[in-house]
């Protein structure tokens, strides 16, 4: 309006248009216009006063529905430009998009024709914060879309992991295809080892795999993400409940990432013949993104790079990461059965038969695996090496276990095992026989051992087996007869001299007769 009124007045001083045009760069049919309205509302006349700038804003700018009317050259696009907002894509990346089809115009024309047809979506207040070198790294997740899996052959949902360094705007993101406690823990650690150092707090979402119960005053913690935080020496800060802002920066960078990165992404991919982006190349093109584009961009309001403010006073900031990376820790809950067991990652684990039916809080790495109800530690166990594996602590177990031991064919040869090798060898064999069923005969060998002690049966079990005389029978006969007793260090088999219906020496040999000794008795 200053620029018109200045027009104005030199219309009224008699200059003409084409000076007007020469000296302001205002076109001269602009200036035409203007003159008629002036004309028209006698402000040249020369008694008549100068017009402030509300009253010119009134006579000259056209009602809303009038401008509406008027043709933009962007108006053809305006369908697409919609469709680009509802993905959440930036305005430059819209200027982008706008610029391969052909439009000439700014990127700042484009910004303010959006937001004229779009008002109020994008004006959003802010407070700038003051910020510490080293010391807030922010986490969040968003989403990406349907991306197609070539591993496994199928579509999936894509997500990303970023997490950004308060002070400096740098970023590290890591698509995920989930956002477990592994996952995460994984994707934080990246993040670490990424801006080589550790920064004084984390400030993560309520997110479950970080803050079990959100709280104004004290919240939960995830005891694993309490584990990593104490291993790492970093302070676990999350945000208020409901209130996202708190770790606006990082809320940003999701937003960014999304807006700048996936369009770019998802277009190249179109281009390629794929109408569902393919997953394997998203990290390594996310990679190259962030180090073409966004950490190379300029912050407004810095006026400088993330990359140069992380170099030049953030790095030096951050703690030494630790000599050895973390052993992730998994968190989970199981119920106890009746079995007095907790199944934990398709394995079984005893716990002591008191706590049947109670719910245990189970914190395992990739050795060990301990259970807890209410803080207390109850169990604690080597982790299982292949899935359904059974890790058992006998004393655990409920008083007269054994006599249910006696009712199963595992049971038994557990039993057995405890006796000693060989008699688990003997009751295997028991069991193999075909058509018979062996839990009598293995229950009653395993009962000789009250009698005739372990030892003792052990070795009447190694010399049944070695005459291969698979039956109880023959192991407690070696038992009755004192057989076990006998040195078994040398031959078990001994020659045997004579035998039952044995022929005198000499009974075959031909006689002087020429008739053998068997056909002159037999006549």
């Amino acid at each position: 309006m200053a620029e018109k009124r200045e027009v104005i007045r030199r219309l009224k001083r008699g200059q003409s248009m084409r000076e007007i045009s020469k000296e302001t760069g205002i076109h001269r049919a602009t200036i035409r216009s203007m003159r008629q309205a002036a004309i028209n509302q006698g402000w040249l006349e020369e008694n008549s006063r100068l017009p402030d700038e509300n009253t010119i804003l009134k006579i000259l700018s056209p009602p809303k529905n009038e401008a509406d009317s008027v043709v933009h050259p962007l108006d053809v696009h305006l369908p697409q430009i919609e469709d680009w907002l509802k993905e959440k894509t930036s305005f430059i990346l819209i200027h982008e998009f706008l610029t391969q089809r052909g439009v000439t115009l700014s990127e700042t024309t484009v910004r303010r024709y959006i937001q004229r047809k779009f008002p109020g979506r994008y004006r959003t207040a802010t407070t700038l914060r003051e910020t510490i070198p080293g010391e807030i790294l922010e986490v969040d997740y968003g989403y990406f879309g349907i991306v197609y899996d070539e591993k496994e052959k199928r579509n999936r949902k894509a997500w990303f992991f970023s997490g950004r360094l308060r002070h400096s705007r740098k970023a590290y993101r890591e698509m995920v295809f989930d956002q477990k406690q592994e996952s995460f823990f994984s994707s934080l650690i990246n993040a670490f080892e990424h801006f080589g150092g550790i920064p004084e707090k984390v400030v993560p979402d309520n997110m479950k795999t970080a803050v079990i119960e959100a709280s104004f005053t004290d919240p939960t913690i995830n005891r694993a993400f309490q584990k990593m935080a104490v291993y790492y020496g970093f302070l676990i800060s999350p945000t208020l409940p409901r209130t996202p802002e708190h770790k606006g920066g990082v809320e940003s960078d999701v937003k960014y990432t999304k807006g700048n990165f996936w369009p770019r992404y998802r277009e190249a991919e179109r281009q390629k013949g794929h109408s569902i982006p393919y997953a394997e190349p998203l990290q390594e093109e996310l990679e190259k993104w962030d180090e073409t584009i966004a950490d190379t961009r300029i912050v407004r309001g810095l006026g400088r790079r993330p990359s140069e403010i992380f170099e030049w006073e953030e790095k030096e900031a951050l703690r030494p990461l630790p000599f050895r990376r973390w052993s992730i820790v998994t968190l989970a809950t199981a119920k106890v059965q009746e079995t007095w067991r907790i199944q934990f990652d398709k394995s079984f684990y005893s716990v002591p038969y008191q706590y049947i039916g109670e719910t245990v809080t189970v914190l395992a790495d990739s050795s060990t695996v301990t259970i807890y109800i209410n803080e207390k530690e109850i169990a604690h166990h080597f982790r299982a090496a292949h899935h359904w594996e059974v890790k058992r602590n006998d004393h655990h177990a409920p008083i007269g276990v054994d006599a249910v031991c006696k009712q199963t064919k595992e049971g038994l040869l557990k039993w057995a095992g405890d006796i000693g090798e060989d008699v688990q060898k003997m009751s295997l064999a028991i069991f193999n026989r075909q058509g018979i069923d062996g839990m009598q005969s293995v229950r009653s060998l395993l009962m000789l051992a009250k009698t005739y002690g372990r030892e003792r049966l052990n070795r009447a079990c190694l010399r049944a087996l070695e005459f291969k005389a698979v039956r109880y029978r023959e192991v407690k006969q070696i038992l009755v007869r004192g057989l076990d007793e006998q040195d078994i260090t040398g031959p078990l088999r001994q020659e045997q001299r004579t035998y039952r219906f044995q022929r005198e020496d000499g009974f075959f040999d031909a006689p002087e007769n020429g008739m053998t000794t068997g056909e002159a008795i037999h006549g």
